[in-house]
């Protein structure tokens, strides 16, 4: 069996540095794997441990102020696929959430049993057409070529999109909210381009208006205080959302 270290609260840090020098203790978890770990710090520190590694890896993070939970990676729990819409519509007791086609679904704001969203930062791969030398060229080979011909080059290229995800006890179970700077967003009976970041921070701050404070994430807790708030992956939202579910099924 493999175990987990997960944050008591998602509001306690750790210098990257302590973090290095606490894995020292935890021959599966390198050095240069703490910059990521640090980066995605977002309810869970590191799985796949055994149980003495867990336990020392808990010990030395404690001597640096930093409070971990030991958990079998079984119990972690897996989120549901999630269902993607392209608008909301705020109403008294409901949200209206609608496709890209402006079909609408109705769900009871009291049902929402968590939310969470912000500023994801995501890659996108971009294909690049280029000329690169011919490998064939003056090679031996008895077909002439050209000294150059046309290549593809595929890089991978940083780009910022808008994510907001409801949960709820029934399907869909999971609502995904998604805008970028390819796509219009519809909020009531505007359409938002994504250059209007300030536009979808209200739409958090709405919703964090509706909801109870702890049914709130990272995100729309900034929101409240008229911050953007920045997730480093899509990876990060996702763990958050699950360290609060692994909290509520073990209280």
């Amino acid at each position: 069996m493999s175990y987990a270290l997960v944050q008591k609260s998602l509001e306690q840090t750790i210098d990257r540095r302590d973090l290095e020098e606490a894995s020292v203790h935890v021959p599966s978890v390198a050095c240069g794997d703490c910059a990521r770990l640090h980066r995605n710090l977002f309810g869970i520190v590191v799985t796949g441990l055994s149980r003495d590694e867990a336990i020392a890896f808990q010990v030395a993070l404690e001597y640096f102020h930093f409070p971990t939970d030991i958990v079998a990676d079984a119990e972690i729990p897996r989120l549901p696929d999630p269902v993607v819409r392209r608008g909301i519509r705020f109403e008294t007791a409901e949200l209206i959430a609608l496709d890209g086609l402006g079909r609408e679904s109705r769900y009871p704001w009291r049902e929402v049993q968590f939310a969470t969203g912000g500023f994801v930062e995501t890659s996108k791969v971009k294909h690049d057409r280029t000329l690169i030398r011919n490998p064939y060229y003056n090679s031996g080979a008895h077909i002439p070529g050209p000294m150059f011909v046309v290549g593809k080059r595929e890089t991978e290229a940083p780009t910022l999109q808008f994510r907001l995800e409801l949960y709820f006890p029934r399907e869909p179970y999971r609502l995904q909210f998604r805008a970028d700077k390819n796509a219009l967003f519809r909020c009531d009976d505007a359409l938002l381009r994504f250059r209007e970041l300030k536009s979808f921070v209200k739409i958090l701050r709405r919703i964090a208006q509706i909801l109870p404070q702890k049914r709130l994430g990272l995100g729309l807790r900034a929101a409240q205080k008229g911050r953007d708030f920045l997730y480093p992956n899509p990876s990060c939202l996702e763990e958050e959302v699950i360290w609060h579910i692994l909290q509520r099924k073990r209280r």
